[in-house]
């Protein structure tokens, strides 16, 4: 049994799994927790979280093993994350947790975790992994790369969502509906980017699939391209640190 956590794709995968670990179902299951994120924010509670943390370590009811499901554990922020880093390096044996989630974690909570994932057909964009392709071309060459990046960061600023106000909208835009529905509307268009920043992501590990480059590395500091773009970084200063850091690399590759 892998005692440590375990990311999934989600919520039926993760009951899959501990279901075979079983042989039981898990609805209704005193040893089976489904934690998710609370309130507006739509963020994982610190004081669910202290819960769950020390629930860990009192043995199951009725299993030989407890499972706790964390639903979009990319909600966990760093906070929370970093609350569950000493349960994660150093679990119970008796307590295994999933986290469920489709996008990309922080590098000091993913690398504590076993995937999961299921084979899925990568994205269709070709004029993204064209510039993919350069970015690749050029990424000995800091100038040719900075340029190169700008690029990407236009393409992917021409896609943003186009989404217009309707007739009905404009009639009901006092003070309050206005800024609902402008919140509406910057969610759509933030969707939309986040979809390409995880293409974008998903042709830079394909490119460097072909190069003799560890890929559990670049797939950690990919992860950090995203979390930076989701947080508070500009797509190009996450695209300029993912390629310097990929640079330092040959000075300690075996």
């Amino acid at each position: 049994m892998i005692p440590a956590a375990l990311i999934c794709a989600s919520s039926s995968e993760a009951r899959a799994y501990a279901e075979t670990v079983w042989g039981h179902t898990t609805q209704n299951h005193p040893d089976f927790m489904v934690v998710k994120p609370e309130g507006k924010t739509a963020q994982h509670s610190m004081d669910t979280l202290r819960e769950i943390r020390a629930l860990s370590q009192i043995p199951p009811y009725q299993q030989a093993k407890r499972f706790i499901l964390i639903e979009d554990a990319d909600r966990l922020g760093i906070v929370g994350s970093n609350a569950l880093l000493k349960v994660l390096e150093e679990p119970f044996d008796h307590t295994s947790f999933l986290l469920v989630t489709t996008h990309a974690l922080l590098p000091t909570l993913a690398s504590r975790c076993q995937r999961m994932s299921p084979k899925v057909e990568g994205p269709h964009n070709p004029e993204l992994e064209k510039y993919v392709e350069r970015l690749m071309s050029v990424r000995g060459s800091f100038i040719e790369l900075t340029q190169e990046i700008s690029l990407v960061e236009a393409f992917l600023d021409s896609r943003k969502s186009s989404a217009k106000l309707s007739a009905k909208e404009k009639e009901l835009y006092t003070s309050g509906v206005q800024e609902k529905i402008l919140k509406e509307l910057e969610g759509v268009g933030s969707l939309d980017q986040r979809k390409l920043r995880e293409e974008l992501s998903y042709y830079l590990l394909k490119a460097f699939r072909s190069t003799s480059l560890p890929l559990d590395f670049i797939e950690e500091r990919l992860q950090e391209f995203l979390v930076r773009t989701e947080r508070f970084m500009s797509l190009s200063g996450a695209l300029e640190s993912f390629f310097l850091e990929i640079g330092h690399l040959p000075h300690y590759s075996f």
